[in-house]
């Protein structure tokens, strides 16, 4: 093992985290090498310093003071974000309204269901006399007519 690989484990290994076989490694490195066993060592008495520290009790109304701090605002929005709010809003507004005249408006269709027969061929009458097609695509390439009688 090397010196690097064992100073990385060092913490893990005062913890005693380690599985079997890489704490004994670094067990046995320990003894065959002063540098990191001095490490080992100063990092041991620092935990142990630490863990003797006592634990300060917090002062009178700090749970009051954070509660406050945490859920309740005492801050208004900044005119500047308000405005960014009404720009974000304005050009929201905008593109809906682009979106909007853009698309045609498509005229209702009268269903053919409801039409009667005279109906239904007065165009294709009017194309034949005049020589324009109703659906504007010039002459028409037939003729149309209808048993009416007329």
């Amino acid at each position: 093992m090397t010196c690097h690989h064992a100073s990385s484990l060092l913490s893990a290994y005062l913890d005693r985290e380690l599985p079997g076989v890489e704490s004994l490694a670094v067990r046995e490195h320990l003894r065959e090498c002063p540098s990191c066993r001095a490490e080992s060592e100063a990092l041991a008495s620092v935990k142990l310093v630490l863990g003797n520290l006592k634990v300060p009790e917090p002062t009178a109304g700090v749970e009051a003071r954070l509660h406050r701090a945490v859920f309740v605002s005492n801050r208004r929005p900044s005119g500047q974000l308000a405005v960014m709010g009404l720009v974000a809003l304005s050009s929201a507004a905008a593109a809906f309204l682009a979106i909007r005249l853009s698309t045609p408006v498509q005229q209702p269709v009268k269903p053919v269901a409801t039409a009667s027969h005279s109906e239904l061929q007065r165009p294709a009458d009017d194309a034949y006399i005049w020589g324009t097609d109703p659906l504007g695509g010039g002459v028409p390439a037939v003729t149309v007519g209808y048993a009416g009688g007329r």
